[in-house]
């Protein structure tokens, strides 16, 4: 497999990890794109932190997983008041993230066992709610005074569409596009909210302190999203490093990979491997308590990731002969199944007593 690299797109010159934090000396709001299933991405990230912090950067970390309703649960993790369980539960992992938690886990005890401070950049659900239905007028009045104004240019638009219909979803050719206002306001939101708060967090940092926001690629590329959000708000000096997985077998005669230009100030590149580890999730499940289990409130059901034969309504009482008591040790012992190999999984389903099998897949969304 051909080494990972960083390009800066400035320079067109490849960027060698052991000077990158040096090359950093004076930025002070840090956007690190990520593949968010995509474990060498969250490697490099925990890496030139690391860096950063060696160098004597103060480094604060900024998540888009998470809303700052969950900087007492972070807090909490950092100061090894919660163990693992307790600080999924608290913050509201899996209501906020989709996302495995085992893909982040490295991260997270990292930044524990460094004592970082780590803060939630982005909406709470019942703000994506009035987003995404645009009713704007329900918002609590700080969150709304953020949003004042919501905007993003056209070519923001344009790549939105791009993305979302290469993923599948249909939201047409025409920027005016009615299926397409819902994600584009969305979008929108989750950029400002992400990039506003990230600047005001690195205006407060003390000198030599960096904000170090950790992001989808698709907020920071071509300076569109995010990025763009943080550079309005404030003239904090900031650099984007978008990540990219390319075909490892495209690059020209001298080994370089072909990056489009403009996508970021430096941009990661990773060769695509088929064999990356992937873990099963049930983020297409929304799930609440039940006294027998854990109950499947909804599910979707063209989603790929919902367990074969499983229905709205079914109450989960065990997984692979183990019983399940509530919904985060669910969650994550279907993450550490292997996939592609069944499994039993006790459910309730009315007055019946049922017993599936099912076979976790590995989530190849990103």
């Amino acid at each position: 497999m051909p080494p990972e690299v960083t390009y800066d797109l400035a320079t067109a010159q490849t960027l060698p990890d052991a000077a990158l934090a040096a090359r950093l000396a004076d930025v002070r709001l840090l956007f690190l794109g990520e593949h968010h299933n995509e474990a060498r991405s969250h490697a490099f990230q925990l890496a030139l932190i690391r860096a950063l912090a060696e160098a004597g950067r103060r480094v604060t970390v900024g998540l888009e997983m998470l809303p700052p309703s969950a900087d007492k649960a972070l807090d909490a993790w950092r100061d090894g008041k919660l163990e693992e369980t307790a600080f999924l539960e608290q913050s509201g992992w899996y209501r906020h993230w989709g996302f495995p938690w085992d893909v982040y886990r490295p991260l997270f005890l990292a930044f524990r066992d460094a004592r970082l401070t780590v803060r939630g950049l982005n909406a709470a659900p019942e703000t994506r709610e009035a987003v995404h239905l645009d009713k704007l007028a329900q918002l609590p009045p700080d969150v709304a005074a953020e949003l004042a104004g919501l905007d993003a240019p056209a070519p923001h638009t344009d790549y939105l569409r791009w993305a979302l219909n290469r993923a599948g979803h249909n939201v047409g050719q025409a920027r005016d596009d009615p299926r397409l206002a819902p994600y584009r306001r969305v979008q929108t939101m989750w950029d400002r909210l992400i990039g506003l708060r990230a600047a005001r967090l690195a205006e407060a940092q003390e000198p030599g302190g960096i904000v170090v926001v950790l992001v989808g690629s698709g907020h920071l590329a071509y300076k569109l999203g995010a990025n763009l959000q943080a550079a309005r708000a404030s003239r904090v000096a900031q650099l984007s490093v978008v990540d990219d997985v390319v075909d490892a077998a495209a690059r020209d005669a001298q080994g370089h990979y072909a990056v489009p230009l403009g996508l970021g100030d430096w941009v990661r590149v990773y060769p695509h491997d088929e064999h990356a580890p992937r873990h099963p999730t049930l983020g297409a499940l929304k799930l609440a308590p039940h006294p027998r289990g854990v109950l499947v409130e909804s599910l979707s059901r063209f989603n790929p990731h919902v367990p074969a034969g499983l229905r709205s309504g079914d109450v989960i009482v065990s997984l692979a002969g183990r019983p399940v008591g509530a919904e985060v040790p669910l969650r994550l012992a279907w993450e550490r199944l292997a996939p592609g190999q069944p499994v039993p999984m006790a459910i309730l389903r009315g007055d019946a007593e049922l017993t599936l099998t099912v076979t976790p897949a590995a989530d190849a969304s990103d």
